[in-house]
């Protein structure tokens, strides 16, 4: 688990494992908005949406620009088909919620993980607003 705190201030907590190729997130960078992954991007936006930047390099057959305009449209394939189904997975959180989702043994990481990052958030703001009433006298 990495928990950090981004560059607005704002906590985080995200299993030390990149969603998409496994790479790990403690090695991504703190952005404004949480953490990007070093690997290819990957950046939460808001709770429900992220930002997808990617790239790759030609190192196989540098000298022939069509090599490397196949590999970004293949990249480019896959990368939309990871938005489709993204999308409709947060399409149905949205409609039906987490309460209905079945714990199973592996996920057990991430459930201890989100509660502890819930009641880091709500210390955090309730620090925050026992700072603002003190400030304010």
């Amino acid at each position: 688990m990495v928990i950090f705190r981004d560059q607005n201030g704002d906590v985080g907590a995200v299993e030390d494992r990149c969603c998409h190729r496994g790479a790990p997130l403690h090695l991504g960078k703190v952005m404004e908005k949480g953490l990007q992954c070093g690997y290819h991007g990957l950046t939460p936006e808001t709770e429900t949406s992220c930002f997808y930047f990617w790239s790759a390099a030609n190192g196989y057959r540098q000298d022939d620009p069509s090599a490397t305009e196949q590999l970004f449209s293949e990249i480019d394939t896959a990368f939309q088909q990871d938005k489709h189904v993204v999308q409709l997975q947060q399409e149905r959180l949205a409609e039906l919620g987490e309460g209905g989702l079945i714990d199973v043994v592996a996920d057990s990481a991430r459930i201890h993980m989100r509660r502890t990052v819930d009641r880091l958030i709500d210390e955090d703001r309730q620090r925050s607003a026992d700072h603002k009433e003190a400030v304010a006298g």
